[in-house]
């Protein structure tokens, strides 16, 4: 007698979907207690939660080059909510 046994199933798991956030300007109060706005980029998970360090700029171009250059060299996606401060 013969048996034929197959493999069980492999379950795969998910991808883990990351992107790279540039978010901004939200106000914040620097050591003057001056309000000043800054801008996040960070790499994030679906949600858009960080899952790694969160990089604070203080213009909106750095933000926005950093993002770019994160993207880039990580091979992942850019979503950039980001917008100029307003004078």
């Amino acid at each position: 007698m013969t048996t034929k046994q197959t493999p069980a199933p492999t379950q795969q798991r998910p991808a883990k979907i990351r992107r790279v956030h540039c978010v901004g300007p939200k106000l914040e109060t620097n050591r003057k207690g001056d309000k000043i706005p800054i801008w996040r980029t960070f790499v994030g998970d679906a949600v858009g939660d960080a899952v790694s360090r969160i990089y604070t700029c203080l213009s909106h171009e750095t933000a926005t080059a950093l993002a770019a250059a994160m993207a880039r060299d990580r091979e992942l996606p850019l979503v950039n909510q980001a917008q100029p401060a307003l004078s």
